[in-house]
């Protein structure tokens, strides 16, 4: 079985909160979940109780299942984030080697001397 962190829980959340096109401040007044606690369980720092998930779920018009899978996703998009910006820190990588080649080889910059 996989457990979900607080901080998928806090993104899932956060991102159905979005969804909606609610502030912070509205869903804390519909649910009834203080506005420091949400903030906290947004942010990943606090757990989020099934009461509390029960009423956030509901005030927003979807069930707490929905909650769940949207965490789930939200992992699978942080993975693909960060395999992606893997993928363009190497490209950007690979194009500086490549300028630096061609302007070596085209005698612009001399290896042996320091940047300027």
């Amino acid at each position: 079985m996989k457990f979900l962190s607080d901080a998928q829980i806090g993104l899932a959340v956060k991102a159905a909160r979005q969804a909606a096109g609610w502030s912070g401040k509205v869903l804390a007044e519909s649910s009834g979940v203080s506005a420091t606690a949400l903030s906290k369980i947004e942010g990943g720092k606090q757990s989020l109780s099934f009461a509390e998930a029960s009423a956030i779920a509901h005030s927003l018009g979807i069930r707490t299942d929905h909650l769940e899978r949207l965490a789930f996703d939200a992992e699978g998009f942080a993975e693909a984030a960060v395999s992606a910006k893997d993928r363009l820190k190497r490209d950007l990588q690979l194009l500086e080697q490549r300028f630096i080649l061609r302007a070596v080889e085209s005698d612009k910059i001399d290896p042996g001397q320091p940047e300027r």
